[in-house]
């Protein structure tokens, strides 16, 4: 699994003193919550056991890096996170997703010649 800035991890961020992002919806309806939670990628990601690489823009306010790291911590397969420290939303700010380009690109290429990639488990800062 490649994903960029997943959106709709951890929708309830704000009742637990995080950041909710994408969709916004009311976290003071207990009717929304619950609905809320067949949406919601947290509640999807323990099920994930295929090699994951999943970037995080640090700056993003839309899918904040509370929810994505929430979710990603859930993922049970391998995975490999990709930190964008000054990147919004990746729409907003492609210029600085750097990283996410290159390690992609990466991945996407040892995909093609042996369809197969390696997360780094060990990721740090590029």
């Amino acid at each position: 699994m490649l994903v960029n800035v997943p959106a709709g991890a951890d929708f309830s961020g704000d009742l637990h003193g995080s950041k909710r992002g994408f969709p916004g919806w009311p976290v003071d309806d207990p009717k929304v919550v619950e609905t809320a939670r067949y949406f919601d990628a947290m509640n999807f990601a323990p099920a994930i056991k295929a090699k994951s690489l999943v970037a995080v823009g640090l700056m993003d306010t839309i899918s904040p890096p509370f929810g994505v790291f929430a979710a990603f911590n859930q993922i049970q397969g391998p995975k490999e996170a990709v930190p964008m420290p000054e990147s919004d939303h990746n729409n907003l700010s492609p210029q600085q997703e750097g990283a996410w380009y290159v390690r992609n690109r990466e991945a996407l290429e040892s995909l093609r010649k042996t369809g197969s990639f390696t997360p780094n488990t060990r990721w740090t800062r590029p």
